[in-house]
């Protein structure tokens, strides 16, 4: 397998991640199997299945698969992609349990175990490759008077805002865009890529203050990320993410959130005639990177109403998981440098009964670095992703809910220029997604 599939696949996994998003229950919603000895467990999750139609440009001519956009082959005479899958949504499949006590008090403990699995195999004869069954929410978590500390793998914090609003008003019960159609390692990714960032499932470990008339402050130290497609792969430090959040009686939500963490190169940094740097006492240099990133966002619930919006800014994020493992990560010199990146979306839904309409835009944006100018001959970075969707959501019997979606996604890369003897284009490629299915809420 070559290094541009295996970047695809790990792109589409992470993608796919998106989809995966944990929508906050009322907790009327969970099913309680025992009480026993001050111990409460309780059952809730989801059922879901979608068809997805695909339909646009090819790849653009000197794009690798693995940078942005939709890769698939084109249909014979057409050239266009047109593409049918059934798979699950934005949010996948879910069981959940949950475990929970009064210790004394104004103390509780608990603690979640959630499974999370796709619909999907891969498109093989007969036996194809069978969807994964995860266990993407582990966690024990402690209640008290002066906060609580939650330890376990569950929902980052950095960019929990954007992509939580994204589930709320829009796609919770939808599909949005589906990150791929060749490889579906998870669910959807709805605004993710598009403007939103999705922050992944970590192991970590997070301290929350009391809530004071709505404010609160949470901050988490986590496991750290590498990026081994190039050479990132020295993490001295744990993950740092925080979040500074207001909620107004669910009427108004207002978020910031930051992220920061060190990354150090394994291969030493070279000098115009490609030597390594030494140090004074000899020893080779290291580059070291810092990622970093701010998100913001605010979002209001009046009536049948909901609006909101986000952004996002910082390097070290690609476009859609904050340090993925992904050569855009960085520029393409001898001594690699971070690229910025930035994203902001709007949303908004209306109600009527069971009928919600919700729709929205969002764009996500690569930064070159100073060390780099266009045309490229190869390996063009992606420029730009913009997302628009529009969707149909009517429940039944208060927990079934079939969703029309249909969402466009526009990718435009930086200049190419295959030879000087070749014209300058700007690769470019659109594509419909055309989105309908059942979700079942339990």
């Amino acid at each position: 397998m070559t290094r541009s599939e295996t970047t695809l696949r790990a792109l589409i996994a992470a993608g796919s991640l998106a989809a995966t998003i944990l929508v906050q229950r009322p907790a009327a919603a969970e099913i309680v199997l025992t009480k026993q000895n001050d111990w409460e467990l309780s059952i809730d999750g989801r059922l879901n299945a979608f068809i997805s139609y695909a339909q646009g440009d090819p790849t653009p001519e000197g794009v690798a698969e693995w940078t942005a956009g939709l890769f698939e082959q084109p249909v014979p005479n057409s050239g266009d992609i047109s593409v049918v899958r059934v798979r699950s949504g934005f949010v996948q499949n879910v069981f959940g349990f949950n475990l929970t006590k009064e210790a004394a008090p104004g103390y509780k403990l608990g603690g979640r175990f959630a499974l999370w699995v796709g619909a999907s195999n891969e498109r093989k004869p007969v036996l194809g490759q069978q969807p994964a069954v995860e266990a993407r929410e582990a966690y024990l978590k402690l209640e008290a008077p002066w906060g609580t500390i939650q330890a376990g793998r569950a929902l980052g914090l950095y960019g929990r805002g954007g992509i939580l609003m994204d589930a709320d008003i829009v796609h919770a019960n939808g599909l949005g865009n589906p990150c791929s159609t060749r490889v579906i390692l998870g669910g959807a990714c709805g605004f993710a890529g598009h403007g939103v960032l999705f922050p992944g499932f970590n192991a970590g470990f997070l301290y929350s203050t009391p809530s004071l008339a709505g404010l609160q402050v949470t901050v988490g130290v986590y496991d750290p990320s590498v990026n081994s497609e190039k050479g990132y792969e020295i993490t001295p430090y744990p993950r740092l993410e925080g979040q500074l959040s207001y909620n107004l009686h669910d009427t108004l939500k207002v978020f910031v959130e930051g992220m920061w963490q060190r990354l150090i190169n394994t291969n030493p940094l070279r000098d115009d005639m490609s030597m390594p740097i030494l140090d004074a006492s000899g020893r080779p240099l290291n580059e070291i990177a810092d990622a970093s990133g701010v998100a913001a966002g605010a979002q209001v619930s009046v009536g049948p109403l909901q609006v909101g919006g986000s952004f996002y800014q910082g390097k070290g994020l690609t476009l859609i998981v904050p340090i993925f493992n992904t050569p855009i990560l960085t520029d393409q010199n001898i001594n690699p440098v971070l690229r910025g990146s930035l994203g902001f979306a709007g949303m908004a839904s209306l109600r009527f009964g069971g009928t919600k309409i919700a729709g929205g835009a969002g764009m996500s944006q690569l930064k070159l670095t100073p060390y780099e100018q266009e045309p490229y001959s190869s390996q063009v970075p992606p420029k730009q992703q913009l997302g628009i969707s529009i969707g149909l959501y009517q429940t039944f019997f208060k927990q079934l809910t079939w969703a029309i979606e249909y969402f466009r996604g526009q990718y435009t890369w930086y200049q190419y220029q295959q030879t000087t003897a070749d014209p300058i284009v700007t690769p470019k490629q659109n594509v419909n997604f055309f989105n309908t299915g059942l979700t079942l809420v339990f």
